[in-house]
């Protein structure tokens, strides 16, 4: 946990969560109920994108404030898409 000084000194402007972060964090606690509430303060308070990849381990992601989840898929997009 960090203050929001020093994030901001680090001028980001996404936080992605990797799969293997989530999956463990997200189902154990406390990080069941913990990790959630603090995707919503980083996104509200921050004003940071939170991103996560590959996310299909969960039902509960698109209720904790990700804005944006990257998922693997077997078609290919061209530049203009």
């Amino acid at each position: 946990r960090s203050n929001s000084e020093s994030i901001n000194q680090l001028h980001a402007t996404d936080l992605v969560l990797e799969a293997k972060f989530w999956e463990k964090a997200a189902q154990n606690e406390p990080w069941s109920h913990v990790l959630p509430q603090i995707i919503t303060d980083v996104h509200h308070t921050l004003d940071q994108t939170i991103s996560v990849r590959d996310p299909s381990i969960t039902q509960r992601i698109e209720d904790s404030g990700i804005d944006f989840v990257e998922r693997h898929s077997s078609v290919a997009l061209s530049p203009a898409q």
